[in-house]
């Protein structure tokens, strides 16, 4: 054991002992040629360590050099026995000098010199996090465009309407005592409502009938059918005017029918489903108004008797894409700052480095240390360039303070950090520590509320998900960001503290299993 041979002859690393046999073993040599030199008369350089009485011709008995070793061996052990004072007053030195801040120096010259020669890998460690930033900004939470949608506009004949310039009058004039009557305007409301429906989601592709629209739905060249009878218009103006005692007699449901703008989906993809959905309501509210505003009348008797108000936190043109901001940011530092850790202390056991490190007599606390400020410096750098590229290049918006967002993403980055160099202490190879860090990173991304909110989660996954280490800091980020809150509000504090316990504790773990290994 290294720490036994430093003990027995008093040095403090393993390069001294070796310098320290190989003078002894010089000085035997020389004593044992010198005695040669002096003993032999052949011409020859016969070695021997003692020479034979029984004989003149110069030769080595045998049982003669066990029996010299056996003399010398009480004087070697005799010369190298350390006596127990000496050992103790040994282990409390080493244990007040264990934590050398040279040598925690020296290995993390020796860290960024070899990091140097990786110049590829490591710009690939600071681009990569604005790579992420950039593609997740602009592929996730933005509306499915160019939907094709199958039309089937039997007031039209089937054919496209004229949606640059279509018939916005007033279908109704009013007579004696106010009596609404209708005009040449009511028809073809149908292209009315589709000149408000956003043709940049949903495209309308023409249809005859309603069988070869619905048949395209199945054959994938639409994501849904939209069928409007041939007296929309009549039979749209008799349900809301002439109406009279539906209360009383019944509604005819022939007219509603006639009346209605009848859809059918592919629903197989929920978001675009609820997007087009939702495209369809906003063009018939559109619509509505502007019929009513037509005719002189306000258009606020058109909404329904629910009103959603100014919001107490955020804006009604907040995005998917603003929800999953902040936890995505957090995942981003952690999962690169615990790929690059987990393969650190692989790479230098490969390339001999780590037996060196031992050899030179670094202590496992100044090890961890060093390896773990490496990765610190490594980690600021992702940090700055994460924040940079999702706040100020893409514009997430921020409520709160940029320093609690940037405090709490860099322990984070520490948080994986720690975590990556258990997986690089433990493992001996980077593939094993490859499939560990994917089997950390896809539980953490789907159960930390980043994707999907925990409330979602089925009440027994939800207390796994909270011993995560990333749901509460997921929390606390949406907070300052979305709402502005700072350190008073529990939520925020709580993922502050959640993230530094976790710190804490993967850092001990960490540091016991280098001294283990050793």
């Amino acid at each position: 054991m290294p720490h036994f041979l430093a003990f027995r002859y008093a040095k403090p690393n393993l390069e001294d002992v070796f310098l320290e046999l190989c003078l002894r073993d010089g000085v035997m040599e020389t004593a044992k040629v010198r005695e040669e030199r002096q003993s032999r008369k052949s011409k020859f350089p016969i070695v021997r360590l003692k020479k034979d009485k029984n004989s003149n011709n110069g030769v080595v008995n045998n049982g003669d050099i066990n029996q010299e070793e056996k003399e010398e061996a009480p004087k070697k052990k005799k010369r190298t026995k350390t006596s127990r004072k000496k050992l103790s007053d040994y282990f409390r030195k080493q244990k007040d000098d264990r934590m050398k801040w040279p040598k925690v120096t020296a290995c993390m010259l020796k860290t960024f010199n070899r990091m140097k020669k990786r110049i590829g890998f490591l710009i690939y460690q600071f681009a990569l996090p604005a790579l992420q930033v950039s593609l997740f900004c602009l592929a996730i939470g933005q509306d499915p465009r160019d939907l094709p949608v199958a039309v089937v506009n039997l007031e039209n004949s089937g054919a496209p309407c004229d949606v640059i310039a279509p018939n916005l009058e007033c279908p109704v004039t009013l007579g004696a005592f106010n009596l609404p009557s209708p005009n040449e305007h009511l028809h073809n409301f149908t292209c009315r409502y589709l000149s408000f429906l956003d043709n940049n989601v949903a495209r309308p592709v023409y249809f005859d009938n309603l069988e070869e629209a619905t048949l395209a739905v199945r054959h994938g060249e639409a994501w849904g059918v939209v069928a409007m009878d041939g007296n929309f218009s009549s039979n749209l103006y008799s349900r809301i005017i002439e109406s009279e005692g539906a209360t009383f007699e019944g509604v005819d449901k022939d007219l509603l029918e006639a009346s209605s703008i009848k859809v059918r989906m592919d629903i197989t993809n929920q978001h675009v489903a609820f997007t087009l959905q939702m495209k369809f309501v906003e063009a018939f509210e559109a619509f509505v108004k502007q019929l009513v505003s037509s005719c002189g009348l306000p258009e606020e008797l058109t909404q329904i008797p629910l009103v959603f108000e100014a919001p107490i936190f955020g804006t009604h043109d907040l995005t998917f894409t603003d929800f999953m901001a902040p936890g995505i940011i957090l995942t981003i530092v952690h999962s690169m700052a615990l790929g690059y850790s987990a393969i650190i202390i692989i790479m230098e056991r490969n390339e001999g480095l780590l037996d060196r490190t031992w050899v030179a007599g670094v202590a496992p606390g100044e090890f961890a240390l060093a390896h773990f400020l490496v990765s610190l410096v490594v980690n600021l750098i992702q940090v700055v360039v994460t924040l940079i590229f999702m706040i100020f290049v893409f514009q997430v918006p921020n409520e709160g303070s940029f320093f609690l967002v940037f405090l709490l993403t860099m322990l984070q980055g520490v948080c994986g950090t720690t975590i990556g160099l258990i997986i690089s202490a433990v493992c001996e190879t980077q593939q094993d520590a490859t499939q560990i860090a994917l089997g950390i990173f896809y539980p953490n991304l789907i159960l930390s509320g980043i994707i999907w909110p925990v409330e979602s989660m089925p009440e027994v996954l939800r207390y796994v998900a909270y011993v995560l280490p990333q749901t509460f800091a997921c929390q606390a980020m949406r907070g300052i960001l979305l709402r502005g809150w700072d350190l008073t509000y529990m939520p925020v504090y709580r993922g502050f503290l959640v993230t530094i316990a976790w710190i804490g504790v993967t850092y001990v773990v960490f540091k016991s299993i280098v001294m283990r290994r050793q």
